[in-house]
């Protein structure tokens, strides 16, 4: 089984059998972290878990899954997420443990002048499929989704993004990047949707693959679904290995080879984790980054 728990209680917080809901008007800058513990469980599904953020309140929220077993585990989470008038939450994901596979499923509602920022971070995990829908609904609203893969060997990441503009005047921003070694492989579908009356939406949807191995894969599917006019509306997607004249350039300067291709790769993962606004939590998630970035280069 899974049993959710938090790192700690803030005021304007009271939990529910379903999840949490935050207070209107509350505002928690120390983040808060929800800790999801398995037992050696081989197949682990959880109840939906539901975070209700109220009018005008603010969360610093991160998640990761916290397994003591031996055994391997196929693992679904399933998140339902409402954000209220002018509600904000900044979403740290920190995943990883190469015994796991991982269905997760996000639905996020998000009403006027609210703001999703989640950044996940997705290393050294056997199979993970990640899908995420989220619903714009009230003028003025904002998400923004970033994620980071950093896969090895037979390791699979599906990553599925789709954003719904149902009314006028939102944005909407989504990053995928992927780091590929070995045998392992990447599929991105991210939608964008815009529906008629969705008029002056601002949208951006990138995906960027990088490859160290001939025998990794990247699949990228970024997909416009515009039915209004007045949109200003961009995707795009980029697959390809190290650039030799770059690594020629920093081995000129004086580094080892091996040493330039670590500065290029972390450079490359780190536009993802600077993205995170809260200084501890960029912390945990930079260190996690490293850990995983060693591994990805191990014999590179």
């Amino acid at each position: 089984m899974i049993k959710t728990n938090l790192s700690f209680r803030p005021s304007g917080i009271t939990e529910t059998d379903l999840g949490f809901e935050l207070a209107p008007g509350t505002v928690v800058n120390d983040p808060l972290w929800l800790l999801h513990k398995l037992d050696n469980t081989a197949s682990v599904n959880s109840e939906p878990i539901q975070i209700v953020i109220g009018e005008g309140a603010s969360l610093t929220m991160g998640t990761r899954i916290d397994r003591t077993g031996t055994e391997d585990s196929d693992i679904s989470i399933v998140y339902d997420v409402k954000l209220a008038k002018g509600a904000s939450v900044h979403w740290t994901s920190i995943q990883s443990g190469s015994t796991y596979s991982v269905n997760e499923l996000i639905t996020v509602t998000q009403l006027a002048d609210s703001r999703l920022d989640r950044v996940a971070i997705v290393g050294d995990v056997k199979d993970y499929q990640s899908t995420i829908r989220v619903a714009l609904d009230g003028e003025g609203a904002h998400s923004n989704i970033q994620g980071l893969g950093l896969l090895k060997d037979k390791q699979e990441l599906d990553l599925t993004i789709t954003i719904d503009h149902n009314v006028p005047n939102c944005t909407s921003n989504q990053l995928a990047k992927n780091i590929l070694a070995d045998c392992s492989k990447t599929t991105f579908t991210g939608l964008v949707s815009v529906a008629r009356d969705a008029q002056k939406t601002n949208t951006e949807q990138l995906n960027r693959n990088l490859l160290l191995s001939d025998q990794a894969r990247a699949i990228s599917q970024p997909q416009l679904l515009i039915d209004a006019d007045d949109v200003l509306c961009a995707h795009g997607s980029t697959t390809g290995a190290l650039e030799e004249s770059q690594l020629f350039y920093l081995m000129s300067r004086g580094l080892s080879r091996e040493d330039a291709t670590s500065v290029m790769v972390v450079g490359f993962a780190e536009e993802v984790v600077e993205g995170i606004p809260n200084e501890s939590v960029k912390a945990v998630a930079k260190a996690e980054m490293t850990a995983q970035l060693a591994l990805v280069l191990e014999g590179f």
